[in-house]
């Protein structure tokens, strides 16, 4: 889960569903479905080889040869806009790369 803070109470939400899964069988079995329809989605938009290889020997962050770059995660975020449509949230992602980027040079 990815939240943005701007006071306590927007945890409240997030908290309540942890105490959910938690303590409820049918909320876990609820997400679990969800986790498999969103798996079968991944691989029949991205296919089952890039699913299981596509990240395996990615260089690092700390590598000297990807000069700072998260390939891993704009391969994530590649992922989200290929599988579902993310495309407004992978921007989002990417734009704040960018910044980032832009504050060390």
């Amino acid at each position: 889960v990815s939240v943005g803070l701007a006071r306590s109470s927007d945890l409240d939400e997030v908290i309540e569903a942890a105490r959910l899964y938690r303590e409820d069988e049918r909320a876990r079995e609820l997400v679990r479905a969800a986790e498999g329809r969103l798996e079968d989605l991944t691989v029949r938009k991205l296919g089952k080889e890039w699913c299981e290889k596509g990240l395996l020997n990615l260089p690092t962050f700390y590598d000297e040869s990807t000069d700072g770059m998260a390939i891993g995660n704009m391969l994530w975020l590649y992922n989200c806009m290929a599988s579902y449509g993310m495309i407004e949230f992978a921007k989002d992602r990417y734009n704040d790369y960018e910044k980032k980027i832009s504050c060390l040079e």
